[in-house]
């Protein structure tokens, strides 16, 4: 399980680095639906690492959880809001990078149970 749990971490990196390179070239349309998808699966992510977390090392998961989650609702209100340039600045600056942060905590974490 753990092991999905990096390969889907992966997978939705590269599907927020496809939006911020969609939305670079003007795909707004083909950028939001891949950050929905990545927000969905980061969702289920998140709540299926609920009952892991007392078990894992000390780790910073929840404080970045948090600021990924203020990422991804800055980039869908920009989306919202009708303001592609916003939304490629906050997915280039705030979403893409939290999230490597993010995934980077998460694997830190959980490669010593899925080496083992």
């Amino acid at each position: 399980m753990k092991e999905h749990f990096m390969e889907l971490a992966e997978t939705c990196q590269e599907g927020l680095e496809y939006a911020r390179d969609a939305l670079g070239r003007g795909m707004v349309g083909d950028s939001l639906a891949v950050i929905a998808d990545a927000l969905e699966a980061f969702s289920r992510m998140e709540a299926s690492l609920q009952p892991l977390l007392p078990g894992l090392p000390e780790n910073r998961l929840h404080e970045l959880t948090g600021r990924l989650r203020g990422a991804f609702d800055l980039v869908v209100a920009a989306h919202e809001g009708g303001s592609a340039g916003k939304a490629l600045e906050y997915t280039q600056f705030f979403l893409v990078p939290g999230y490597q942060r993010w995934r980077e905590e998460l694997e830190r974490c959980l490669r010593p149970f899925v080496a083992s």
